[in-house]
């Protein structure tokens, strides 16, 4: 019980706390101990008839320890203050004090603050003020008929606008079916359209959808959603295409906050809203929606369209504060809602033959990697065990440990990366475990994943996923497949075209090197990428002191992580342990690269410097990322935040660009009529798929979008490629 926990602790020790506990006692053995006698000193005044002799002799001679260590976890609760607390409280002017939580991020006190002096409250309200259904004024209305439904499209197609949401029977919006469907034009006023019902099929299908037609397929209409790439698929699915989607609440929310991870619906009613949404019903959950009654169908499903239009008018009105932030949700981030949704939908062809191949061939090799493994360690070991491996490695082999954990001594990549030079083994575990997460992650979870329907493998690019506004990719996420190993090649080989289409691909060419040249405007890199100079070679040249012929290939690399990190903010430590070299070396090889481009230095100086008045950094199209840790008395995570402040302007613009380019190169396909479609985006690189007819044409057009997406100071490069598969395009 909760009681025995101290003593517990004495017996097993606590290696996080340095607590010593009984040499050779684990929890195992100390809680049948103390099941048996009840704590530490009874066990020791019962000694002679603990069981077995050994166990006996441990506790015997460490009774010092134990001793010691239960003083060491017991709380002292008799503490002599100097006064009473009643004498520690002080008077807090509420009106002065809420902006300064506010200014410190403190969003909490803020709002209690600005509460208690009688302000305007803030949109973060409290839990227990929280509006609900019953103590609000809503109206929801079950469409019985289909007369009932055309009022409803008439209704909205003269407001002009609609708030749209799906109840469906599959989270996967490529396997779903719609239930039903929620229309809100009006704050307060909704509907619930059943198709299907607790005693099976409602209003008629084929009408529905006709009527739905005229609804969401008239481009004059703003179509309203929260993650509506979901309906969109899922209407796709079903007959329709969505026109005019113009707000989704879910990216409003993001872009007025990308610190946050919470932007569902009902997390975004209770922020902005102050509403507790109806919960997901129970029922809903073990039968599927159509089994709930009609009356509770309509008022969960309506409330969905009812607060997501709401949410609408409340999140615009904010975004407009800013010029620039409207604009990039405007022109950026709500054409590509679209885009990415068509993406989702087309998805990816995948040889799945293929990949059963190479999972063999995978096998073998793993097969050889794990005997190799046993021969060095000369025993047999499960080699996804941290506690063996730390066995195998710190025990056995006496190697030197380098980073303590609760669980002893850390076995992750990084210390076997640095334990690689003192010993074979290090360097076999960390093939073993590549080769081993490329089997389960990609060759074998892959083909699992393909549409039964479609054939095809379809991902789900995330706007919302990151604070930088790069996109990402999930279920599966085909950002991630190793691109420089041979191994990640042969799995990107298995994405194939379809009969008579080729994959056509377009990336930018160092465009973080380029942003960062443009935002600093250092001469040396400025001229370096006008005479299209190779910038790595240029780095390593100028750091080595050698000319730019004499530097090998090992120092061009050192100049390539030394680029890159610099944007990263790569501390020595850091450089020291990727490149394998001391820290005095790696601090002479970044003091040695500030001298020599003493305009990103000012430039990094000057964006720490705005960063921490205003506690934000900004991307060249207007992306707000709040840095409220930049001024924290923790250097930790000061220094942590200066990362994020020297990073976003140069990684956020290069999202903003490629998004602007895809923009682009959707809109030019469209224009001209041809039918390749984009199927990935994977960081600085854009896939499509269509027909070899087409090539010579989509290449130029990819090019010429690509390299004129945005205006820099500098050309933006972009390199063109096509085959008939993925792995070919590298």
């Amino acid at each position: 019980d909760p009681g025995h926990i101290g003593d517990l602790l004495a017996l097993c020790g606590d290696s996080a706390d340095n607590i010593p506990g009984v040499a050779g006692v684990g929890p195992k053995t100390a809680i049948q101990l103390i099941n048996r006698y009840g704590d530490v000193d009874t066990i020791y005044s019962h000694l002679d008839k603990v069981e077995p002799l050994s166990l006996r002799n441990k506790l015997q001679s460490n009774h010092h320890e134990a001793l010691l260590s239960k003083r060491l976890v017991t709380l002292e609760y008799a503490v002599p203050l100097p006064t009473e607390i009643r004498n520690s409280t002080i008077e807090i002017n509420a009106i002065r004090a809420a902006p300064l939580f506010l200014r410190e991020n403190m969003k909490a006190l803020a709002k209690e603050y600005e509460q208690i002096a009688g302000t305007a409250p803030l949109r973060d309200a409290p839990v227990d003020n929280m509006q609900t259904l019953e103590s609000r004024s809503r109206h929801y209305t079950l469409i019985r008929d289909i007369g009932m439904l055309k009022e409803w499209i008439a209704r909205a197609r003269e407001q002009g606008i609609c708030a749209l949401d799906s109840e469906t029977d599959n989270i996967d919006p490529m396997q779903a079916n719609p239930i039903g469907f929620s229309l809100c034009t009006e704050v307060g006023k909704a509907c619930y359209i059943p198709l299907q019902g607790p005693q099976g099929a409602l209003l008629d299908a084929h009408l529905v959808r006709e009527e739905l037609r005229r609804l969401v397929e008239d481009p004059t209409i703003q179509l309203v959603g929260q993650n509506i790439k979901y309906d969109y698929k899922v209407l796709k699915r079903w007959g329709l295409t969505l026109r005019n989607i113009t707000i989704d609440t879910m990216v409003a929310a993001w872009l007025l906050d990308t610190t946050s991870n919470q932007y569902s619906l009902d997390a975004l009613a209770k922020r902005y809203l102050n509403y507790q949404p109806i919960p997901f019903p129970p029922q809903a959950k073990k039968e599927g929606f159509r089994a709930l009654n009609l009356e509770e169908a309509t008022n969960y499903a309506a409330e969905d369209a009812d607060l997501t239009l709401e949410l609408a008018h409340y999140l615009i009105k904010e975004l407009k504060r800013d010029r620039k932030q409207w604009d990039l949700y405007e022109q950026v981030e709500m054409p590509l809602v679209t885009i990415l949704a068509e993406m989702e939908y087309t998805g990816i062809a995948l040889d799945v033959d293929a990949l059963t191949r190479y999972r063999h061939e995978l096998s073998e090799a793993i097969g050889a990697i794990e005997q190799e493994i046993y021969k060095i360690s000369n025993c047999t070991f499960n080699i996804g065990s941290p506690k063996q491996l730390q066995k195998i490695l710190f025990e056995d082999l006496g190697l030197k440990p380098l980073k303590k954990t609760k669980t002893g001594y850390s076995t992750d990549n990084a210390v076997l990366t640095l334990l690689a030079g003192q010993h074979p083994l290090p360097q076999l575990i960390l093939r073993y475990r590549q080769l081993t997460k490329l089997r389960s992650t990609y060759v074998e979870a892959l083909p699992l994943m393909v549409n039964q329907e479609t054939q095809r493998l379809h991902t789900t690019f995330n706007l919302t996923g990151t604070a930088t506004g790069r996109i990402s990719s999930t279920d599966p996420n085909l950002q991630n497949i190793p691109v420089k190993e041979e191994e990640g090649r042969k799995i990107r080989e298995a994405f194939i075209a379809g009969h008579d289409n080729f994959f056509y691909s377009v990336d930018y060419s160092q465009i973080e090197l380029v942003l960062l040249a443009h935002q600093s405007n250092d001469s040396i890199l400025v001229q370096s990428f006008r005479e299209n100079r190779d910038i790595h070679q240029q780095t390593a040249a100028l750091i080595f002191g050698i000319p730019l012929e004499k530097v090998e290939g090992a120092q061009r690399r050192i100049g390539k992580t030394i680029n890159f990190g610099v944007m990263y903010g790569m501390s020595a430590f850091r450089l020291s342990r990727e490149l394998q070299i001391s820290q005095s070396e790696a601090r002479t090889f970044i003091d040695n690269y500030f001298k020599t481009y003493a305009g990103v230095t000012r430039y990094i100086q000057r964006t720490l410097e705005e960063a921490r008045r205003t506690q934000t950094v900004y991307t060249l199209l207007g992306r707000r990322r709040l840095v409220p840790d930049i001024n924290n008395h923790n250097k930790m995570v000061q220094q942590g935040a200066e990362r994020i402040a020297i990073n976003t302007p140069i990684q956020g613009s290069a999202a903003d660009i490629i998004k602007l380019a895809m923009i682009h190169i959707y809109r030019r396909l469209k224009r001209e009529a041809l039918k390749s479609k984009m199927l990935l985006q994977v960081h600085d690189e854009i896939i499509l798929e269509g027909p070899q007819t087409e090539a010579e044409q989509v290449l130029a057009i990819l090019q010429d979008e690509m390299q004129r997406a945005y205006k820099l100071s500098l050309p933006l490069r972009a390199q063109v490629r096509s085959g008939t598969n993925w792995g070919v395009l590298r």
